[in-house]
């Protein structure tokens, strides 16, 4: 909703408050901007048709009447979601030195809080070309994802085969993440986003970790 166009004849507009209602008069949400341009993005969640009103204030405190325009939303807002991960990563067991890995990802993304907080649970793999005693892997993991704005930090655990003969056949992993959404159109986005995971087993976190950076494509 934009209310940029909003002028006054004998002063300035400070300030535009929308109001939104449901089809039974209802109050569904506000929202007050006190700064150009005077536009409010709102999302709505639930199929139906919704009243929008927008009165502007201008500098002397004169109220304008009310504009009101109607808005249908055909269908609720898409919570389920596919995610694909790409990416690379230095893993490090047991002594000083790291294998590189080019490692992939495909999981699900459920939208707990639309654009706050999803939950997402993935499995995937990780290849090396390097020889013994590194080996290519397979891991699962469940992470929270809390949303500022394009950035997201998350935490979580996951199971991981062993990347290292030396290692013991498959082990937990605490996980943590941060990212950026870089590109979104309607509801495709595309993110980069880094990652450490560690033991939660009584493996030495400094002996035996994963570091990687890489993509996510949610669609």
């Amino acid at each position: 909703m934009d209310a940029t166009g909003s002028t006054d004849p004998d002063g300035q507009v400070i300030r535009i408050d929308f109001e939104i209602t449901d089809e039974e008069g209802n109050l569904v949400d506000r929202f007050t901007d006190n700064e150009m341009p005077f536009s409010w993005e709102k999302v709505f969640e639930d199929k139906g048709v919704y009243t929008v009103t927008a009165i502007g204030t201008d500098d002397f405190g004169a109220m304008s009447d009310p504009a009101l325009v109607k808005v249908v939303a055909r269908e609720g807002r898409k919570r389920l979601f596919i995610a694909l991960d790409a990416d690379a990563m230095a893993a490090r067991g047991q002594g000083t030195s790291y294998s590189w890995y080019m490692g992939g990802r495909l999981g699900i993304v459920y939208q707990i809080l639309p654009g706050a907080l999803d939950i997402i649970i993935s499995g995937g793999g990780a290849y090396t070309t390097e020889s013994a005693p590194w080996k290519s892997f397979y891991n699962g993991s469940v992470l929270l994802n809390l949303h500022v704005g394009p950035v997201f930090i998350g935490a979580g655990a996951g199971v991981a085969a062993k990347h290292k003969e030396t290692l013991p056949k498959s082990y937990g992993e605490a996980i943590a993440n941060i990212g950026i959404d870089m590109f979104s159109i309607r509801r495709t986005k595309i993110s980069i986003l880094f990652e450490a995971a560690g033991p939660v087993s009584d493996l030495s976190l400094k002996e035996h970790h994963k570091l990687a950076v890489g993509f996510r494509l949610t669609f």
